[in-house]
Formats: C-alpha cells, sequence, structure tokens
C-alpha cells in the first residue's frame, strides 16, 4: 500500500478478512503517521519503506519499491502479493513475478476520474502528468497483468473489465462493508435508548472535501426551518472544506442548528449514527463518485439509519434493492428540502426504512459476505486457505 496505514479503511478491512479466515497477513506499506494499533486493540503487523521521506520519489517512478518488495517477500516467505490501487501496481507486479508468487490487484477507483476530479487544486504541471490520458494509459498498460483483480463495486468493475480487457474469471467485487469490529459496536449501539426530543437530526461522518456536497445539504436546512420542522445536523469530519463549510454555517446562521465537530475515535462512531434520524450521503456526481460506493452508507445501514443520498448510481443500486433510503436527484436547495420533509412527515416509513437497511446489512452487506470472495480469488490464483484451527 502507498498510502498512510491504517488511515486507509479498506487496507484495514482487507488485512481483518485475511486473518479472520487463517492466512497472516503483513502490510508493506510507506510510513505512516505512526497508528499501528487496530480499532479492536490489535497491532497489525506492518513493514515500512525504508529511506528519508523528504527524498523519496513518487510512487509511480520509485523503482526502489522492487527491490524492498522483493526483499521483504523473501524474507518473510509470501505466498501472494495484494497491491492496493495502481500507484505502485507496476513494481508489485514486478516483485511478484521475480518472486515467483501471484499478485493480485485491490481496485478502489478509477485512478484518471479520481486525479480528474481534483484537478483544480493542481498547478500546471501536475494537471500534465495527472492528466486524464496519461493515467488512463498507465492503467490500461498495468492493470490486465495482474492475475486477478478486486474492484469495490460492480459499477466499476463493469467499467474497468470493459477498458481494460480482463476476463471476467480473474475479477470479482469486494464490498465496502463495516469491519467484525464496527458490526459488534453497532449491535452495541443499537439497544442503547434513542432520542426523544422531537426533532430531526441529520448526520454526516467522514472527510470533509466539496465534493463530499455536505454544503448542498445545509443550504436546504433554512427552508426546511421557515416550513416549521425542527430539523438540526451534525457535521463530524475535517479536512480541506471544512472551513469553507463553517463559514457557510455561520452566513447562513444556523450555528444553533448545524453542530460541527472534528473527528470522533472509531470506537463512538456507531453510538453517534444511532442518536441520528437520517444518514447523508451527499456526494457530487462523477464519473469517480457513481462507480464507488462510501463506506459510511453501510455503516448507516448497519445502525437502522435511513439515508438520504444524491443521485449516486452505486448508491442509488443498493437503496432500490434495500429500499432503506431516500434519493434527491437536484443540487436546488428547494428540491433537497423537499425530500427530506417527505422522510420527516411519515415517521412509520422512516423507522420501516432503518429496519430494512439493519436487515440487509446483517444478510446481504456483512463482512461476511466478502469472505468467499476472498477465499475462491485467493485460491483461483494459486493461494490455498488455510486451515482454521
Amino acid at each position: 500500500c502507498h498510502a498512510e496505514f491504517p488511515w486507509q479503511r479498506g487496507v484495514a478491512q482487507l488485512y481483518d478478512l485475511l486473518e479472520s479466515q487463517g492466512y497472516h497477513p503483513v502490510l508493506l506499506a510507506r510510513r505512516p503517521r505512526l497508528v499501528e494499533a487496530s480499532d479492536r486493540g490489535k497491532p497489525y503487523r506492518v513493514e515500512y519503506f525504508p529511506g528519508d521521506e523528504s527524498v523519496r520519489l513518487p510512487p509511480p517512478v520509485d523503482r526502489r519499491w522492487t527491490s524492498w518488495l522483493t526483499a521483504v517477500g523473501e524474507r518473510l516467505g509470501l505466498s501472494a502479493l495484494i497491491v492496493r490501487e495502481s500507484l505502485i501496481a507496476p513494481w508489485g507486479v514486478a516483485a511478484a513475478r521475480v518472486l515467483g508468487i501471484p499478485v493480485a490487484l485491490d481496485m478502489r477507483e478509477n485512478l484518471a476520474a479520481m486525479y480528474a476530479a481534483g484537478a483544480d487544486s493542481r498547478g500546471v504541471l501536475g494537471r500534465l502528468v495527472r492528466s486524464r490520458p496519461i493515467v488512463r494509459r498507465f492503467e490500461a498498460n498495468i492493470v490486465p497483468h495482474f492475475d486477478h483483480v478486486f474492484f469495490v463495486s460492480e459499477e466499476l468493475k463493469a467499467w474497468a473489465c470493459g477498458e481494460y480487457g480482463i476476463a471476467e474469471g480473474r475479477s470479482s467485487v469486494l464490498m465496502n462493508v463495516p469491519s467484525r469490529s464496527y458490526e459488534e459496536l453497532a449491535e452495541t449501539a443499537l439497544i442503547t435508548p434513542r432520542r426523544s426530543d422531537g426533532s430531526t437530526l441529520l448526520i454526516f461522518a467522514g472527510y470533509l472535501r466539496k465534493n463530499r456536497g455536505v454544503q448542498d445539504i445545509v443550504r436546504a436546512i433554512p427552508l426546511l426551518r421557515e416550513r416549521g420542522l425542527d430539523v438540526r445536523m451534525r457535521v463530524i469530519g475535517s479536512g480541506d472544506y471544512s472551513e469553507p463549510l463553517s463559514r457557510l454555517v455561520g452566513e447562513m446562521d444556523l450555528g444553533s442548528v448545524v453542530n460541527m465537530e472534528g473527528m470522533l475515535p472509531a470506537s463512538e462512531v456507531p453510538s453517534a449514527f444511532c442518536e441520528a434520524d437520517i444518514g447523508l450521503c451527499s456526494y457530487l456526481l462523477s464519473e469517480q463518485t457513481h462507480q464507488t460506493i462510501p463506506g459510511k452508507l453501510f455503516e448507516y445501514m448497519r445502525v437502522g439509519l435511513p439515508v438520504l443520498s444524491s443521485a449516486r448510481r452505486s448508491v442509488v443500486r443498493i437503496l432500490d434493492a434495500t429500499r432503506c433510503g431516500v434519493v434527491y436527484d437536484s443540487r436546488d436547495p428547494g428540491h433537497i428540502a423537499d425530500r427530506i420533509e417527505s422522510m420527516m412527515r411519515d415517521r412509520e416509513e422512516l423507522r420501516s426504512m432503518g429496519l430494512r437497511g439493519l436487515e440487509a446489512s446483517r444478510s446481504t452487506y456483512s463482512w461476511r459476505a466478502n469472505i468467499d470472495v476472498v477465499n475462491s480469488a485467493l485460491s483461483q490464483i494459486g493461494v490455498p486457505q488455510p486451515k482454521m484451527s
């Protein structure tokens, strides 16, 4: 993994999944913010890329990854490599071929679409190097070389298999569902009495960026208040859009009803969700967001929290199947206010949405659903499933 760990939740999820099946995962990563303990108090086994951070080259051009991965693989006797994202994909494939072991790719993003979404924040050189044609060519040259590719959604899988010619039998979907530890915390939180003050509390938790679309919900709040509806909002998180969002809340004189706070410890998130009435998946629509699924969707469902979402195709698919939420298809504040009001007016249906989401989370969108996917894929590329003691 080229990113910091365990800040990337998906990496920790895969690690825990492998460990639960008797595998002995080791994370090979660049030096993180020195946070190594899992959310259940057990440390992960991590090997860090050596060297001075200040002179390190960008992962796609730093060939030292190959020699380091090869050396660690030989020392530890690794049976397979799973590369997270495609930035270090060439070096992961090269190391695996030297070691004579299979290699899989955990592809969570359409990299070209992801960079295109953030193009405005980079200089001229950054926009050139990370332009859609160059990044698309980079992925097209490396993704087909993997023995297996895991995708985060059916939408991303369909696009990448068509774009890069990946055979059906060499790909599968690993859902971005909550970890086993989150599920345990959720079950405890579910038995806690809910709020009973009569207001409707909307909640968002996560990294705050402009493309999260939280500002669209904030702009709808005054309209709901004008209609005499007691609606409040809790925003849990931090990020490069925290300050602009705080300014918007102040400019709209919503400081008494929109509560902005920093990130909570992971252990407190399920309880925070249980205190709310509607969970927000307000991402702005783009090629990237249509192809990915936010983990918070399943986290909301796991505590029986009804969902309000933008018309993101991957999320709409889940909501259509489970009937656990409502979709808005315009960023117009009036339209969003109408959708929220419809949820607030029918409290019985709101409760039923939450229960349907909870049941779907327990039966279909659980971490257990990924077990067969991982075991089947690894067996197919020559990694036998360990015998469980």
